[in-house]
């Protein structure tokens, strides 16, 4: 819950925003169907890239630098 996320973000070195949202939030981005769901949105808000399921950091690093 909302109470752990930060203990679990610093525990595990994320240095990156995470999210917690509601049914509303999922709404907004197209929907929840797995957990860890992970999303790539550029500075504008737009989603370039979701990912469903556990990923390995390299993917993410690959698809991050394709985009910059």
């Amino acid at each position: 819950g909302e109470s752990v996320v930060p203990t679990f973000a610093v525990k595990n070195k994320i240095n990156y925003i995470v999210l917690l949202g509601n049914e509303e939030v999922s709404d907004l981005y197209d929907g929840i169907a797995a957990i860890p769901t992970t999303f790539i949105v550029d500075k504008d808000g737009t989603i370039r890239k979701k990912y469903i399921g556990y990923n390995e950091k390299e993917v993410f690093e690959k698809d991050i630098k394709e985009l910059l």
